[in-house]
């Protein structure tokens, strides 16, 4: 699941999957600087489990999330307000 800001990602570009997802992010990281995040999964047992999960489906989840850390990623402990909504907020 992404969720993603329509004002910054067209929907003719929006992913699909985590591999569309990392090349869009490797090939435009200055537009999605700082804009990027996900659990951190020495902080949160569900973004662990996932991590656990993605890495185990995925052949390409390492080099994925490589691709996707070009964009500047940041990490959360929670799905909570503090920086989630800052982070899915465009600059004006």
């Amino acid at each position: 699941m992404f969720i993603y800001n329509k004002r910054l990602i067209p929907q003719n570009e929006v992913p699909d999957s985590h591999t569309a997802l990392a090349k869009l992010i490797a090939s435009q990281a200055d537009k999605f600087k700082g804009k990027v995040t996900t659990y951190d999964i020495e902080k949160s047992g569900l973004g662990f489990m996932l991590a656990v999960q993605d890495s185990q489906a995925d052949a390409n989840y390492f080099a994925d999330l490589a691709n996707i850390a070009k964009g500047g990623l940041t990490v959360q402990s929670s799905t909570g307000n503090n920086d989630g909504a800052r982070l899915l907020r465009a600059k004006t």
